[in-house]
C-alpha cells in the first residue's frame, strides 16, 4: 500500500493516460463521433455488438442468433466476432451515450489493461517494480495491440491472459486453495471467451503445451503439484464449458462452419517484420513503409510481430548468459520458439518474398488452425519476450546502466505512431438515423436494403444506432453470411460493388420484401442509376438517398 492506494495505483493511471494520449489522441475530444480506429468497416461490427447484447437480454430475445440481419434467415452470432463480455460490461455506457464512445472506452483501456496485468505477472516473477513496469509496457503498448487497435476490437482485449498465468502461479505456491483456483480460472475462461473465443482458443492450447513442459522441468518435489494443477485446469475448463454451453452449443453443434485455410499462407508473419517497423510505429514507420506494405500483403491491421532490434538483444542476452538455466528461461523460449513457428504460418516469406515449406502446412486443413490467422499468434511471443526483458532489467550487478538504456531505446523503438490520425476515424453517421428522421419514413421491422451491399458500408453502426428499428436483407458480421444469401443471383455482383441485371436486382427486392432501399451518398457508385433502371426515384433526406419499393409486401 502507498498511503491509502494500493502500490500498483501508479502503474495502471500511467499506462491509462498512456493509452488516452497515444490510441485516444484524436478520438478523446469527440467520443461520440471519432473512432480510435482506421475507416475499415470492421469497427462497426463491434458497435453493433455492443448494442445487440443488452438489447437481445433486455428483449428476451435469444442472443446467440439475431434475424435483424440477412433477414430473414438470420444470422449464428457464436460464428461472427461477437463480443458479449465486453458489451454487458459497457451496457450503461452505450446506453446513455451511444455505441461509439462504449468501442473508444474498449479501445483506449485496453492496452492499458493489458499493460498492467503484464506488469503484475512480471512483478510476482522479477520481484522489482521498475522492471515489471517496463515489462508491463511491452506488452500492452506491443505492436499486436497497435496494429489490431485499427480495427480489430475483438483482439485486443488480451488482459486476461496474464491473469491467466497469475492464477497458475498462485496455485502452484498454494496461496489459493483448490476450490478458488477452480472457480476464478473458470471465470475467466468464460470472460475470454466472450471477449474472443479465437484469443481463448489459442490460450488453451499453448497453455496445455506449457503446462505438460513445465511438469518435467520440475524438479522432482515440484512435480506432484504441477500433476494437480494439469487436472485443477482440465477441471476448471470442463467448468467452464458447462457455463459457457449455451454459446459453444452456437458455434460448434449448431454450425461450425470450415475456416479457410489459405489464411495461413495470406497472413503468416513476414519475418522481417520482427525487426522492422511498420505504419503504427512512430520512430522508422515513413523510412521503412516500402518495406513494411510487402508484410503479410499489406494488411497493417495483421502485421503484429515488430519486436525492435534493442528488444531482441535484450532478450537474447538475457537468455543466454541466464535466462536458459532457469525453468522460466525454458518456457519462455518454448513460448517465442512456438510462437513464431505458428505465426509464420505454412510458407517462410521474407520481405513479401515466399520461400520454403514450414511445418503449418500441416496444420492449415486441421479444424479450429483453418479459422486461425497465424500471425496474430505473436501475442504469446510479445508477453514472453517483455517477461524475459523484465528479469534483464531486474538483475543485480552487473552494468545495470548499460541494460537500462538499451531497453530504453527498445521502448522509444515500438512508442506508437501519433504522428497522424490512425485512431481517429469520423464514420459517416446521416441525421436520417441518428436522429428520430427514420422514424417518419420506415415502419417498425420492415426490411431495408442499404447500399453498398454488406461488408462495403456501415449499415450495421446505423442499425443499431435507431435500436434496431428495422432489419436488413445483409448485414456485415464478420466472415461468415448465410450460404442462403450468397447463393443467390446477384449476391456476389452487389458484394463487390458492382449492380446485377436490372431484371435480377429487381428480383432480389422483392424476394426479400424491401420496401425501402437506402443509398449512402458519399458512396453512392453505380447504384442511384441501377436503382433508377428499375423505375425507383430517390430523394435526399437527412443525408441519404431514399427509395420507395412500389407494391412491396412486409
Amino acid at each position: 500500500m502507498v498511503g491509502p492506494f494500493p502500490s500498483w495505483t501508479w502503474a495502471l493511471v500511467f499506462y491509462l493516460l498512456l493509452a488516452t494520449v497515444t490510441i485516444g489522441w484524436f478520438a478523446v475530444s469527440h467520443l461520440g463521433s471519432v473512432c480510435a480506429c482506421d475507416g475499415t468497416p470492421d469497427p462497426a461490427i463491434y458497435m453493433w455488438s455492443l448494442e445487440w447484447w443488452p438489447h437481445a437480454i433486455a428483449h428476451g430475445l435469444n442472443p446467440f442468433v439475431t434475424h435483424y440481419v440477412w433477414h430473414p434467415v438470420g444470422l449464428n452470432l457464436a460464428q461472427s466476432t461477437a463480443i458479449p463480455t465486453a458489451a454487458i460490461a459497457m451496457a450503461p455506457v452505450t446506453a446513455l451515450f451511444g455505441p461509439i464512445v462504449s468501442y473508444n472506452v474498449l479501445a483506449i483501456t485496453a492496452p492499458a489493461l493489458a499493460a498492467f496485468t503484464a506488469y503484475l505477472l512480471c512483478r510476482r516473477l522479477v520481484k522489482r517494480e521498475l522492471p515489471a513496469f517496463v515489462g508491463g509496457f511491452l506488452f500492452g503498448f506491443s505492436s499486436y495491440e497497435f496494429g489490431q487497435l485499427l480495427a480489430h476490437l475483438v483482439l485486443v482485449m488480451t488482459f486476461l491472459i496474464p491473469v491467466m498465468v497469475l492464477l497458475a502461479l498462485r496455485r502452484i505456491d498454494r496461496e489459493i486453495s483448490r476450490r478458488a483456483y477452480l472457480l476464478w480460472m473458470a471465470v475467466v475462461f468464460v470472460l475470454q471467451l466472450g471477449l474472443s473465443a479465437e484469443l481463448l482458443a489459442e490460450s488453451v492450447m499453448l497453455g496445455a503445451v506449457l503446462l505438460v513442459v513445465a511438469r518435467f522441468l520440475a524438479q522432482q518435489p515440484q512435480r506432484a503439484r504441477m500433476n494437480s494443477l494439469i487436472l485443477e485446469t482440465a477441471a476448471a475448463g470442463v467448468i467452464a464449458i458447462a457455463v459457457a454451453s449455451p454459446f459453444l452449443y452456437y458455434a460448434v453443434v449448431v454450425s461450425f462452419l470450415p475456416g479457410n485455410p489459405m489464411l495461413s499462407n495470406a497472413f503468416g508473419l513476414d519475418l522481417a517484420n520482427l525487426i522492422f517497423p511498420t505504419i503504427t510505429t512512430w520512430l522508422g514507420h515513413h523510412d521503412f513503409l516500402p518495406l513494411s506494405t510487402t508484410f503479410e500483403r499489406g494488411n497493417q491491421v495483421e502485421t503484429n510481430g515488430y519486436l525492435s532490434i534493442a528488444i531482441v538483444i535484450a532478450f537474447s542476452v538475457w537468455f543466454f548468459t541466464e535466462g536458459r538455466r532457469s525453468v522460466l528461461g525454458k518456457l519462455l523460449a518454448v513460448t517465442i520458439v512456438l510462437s513464431i513457428v505458428v505465426a509464420l504460418g505454412d510458407h517462410l516469406h521474407f520481405a513479401g518474398v515466399e520461400t520454403v515449406t514450414l511445418p503449418y502446412q500441416w496444420l492449415k486443413h486441421v479444424r479450429i488452425f483453418d479459422n486461425l490467422v497465424p500471425s496474430r499468434v505473436m501475442i504469446f511471443c510479445s508477453l514472453a519476450v517483455s517477461i524475459g526483458v523484465a528479469a534483464w532489467l531486474a538483475k543485480t550487478g552487473g552494468h545495470a546502466a548499460g541494460r537500462w538504456l538499451l531497453v530504453l531505446v527498445g521502448v522509444v523503438m515500438l512508442f506508437p505512431n501519433v504522428s497522424q490520425p490512425l485512431y481517429g476515424e469520423r464514420f459517416y453517421r446521416p441525421k436520417f438515423f441518428t436522429t428520430s428522421l427514420y422514424r417518419s419514413y420506415l415502419t417498425r421491422g420492415e426490411n431495408v436494403l442499404v447500399l453498398p451491399y454488406g461488408f462495403l458500408d456501415i449499415s450495421t453502426l446505423w442499425q443499431a444506432e435507431t435500436g434496431f428499428y428495422f432489419d436488413m436483407p445483409e448485414g456485415y458480421l464478420g466472415q461468415f453470411n448465410p450460404p442462403s444469401f450468397e447463393n443467390e443471383p446477384g449476391v456476389w455482383d452487389m458484394f463487390r460493388n458492382e449492380a446485377p441485371p436490372p431484371r435480377t436486382l429487381d428480383a432480389f427486392i422483392r424476394r426479400r420484401g424491401v420496401r425501402h432501399v437506402i443509398v449512402d451518398p458519399t458512396k453512392a457508385g453505380p447504384w442511384p442509376a441501377a436503382l433508377a433502371r428499375l423505375g425507383l426515384r430517390g430523394r435526399p433526406v437527412g443525408g441519404v438517398l431514399l427509395y420507395s419499393v412500389p407494391g412491396a409486401r412486409a
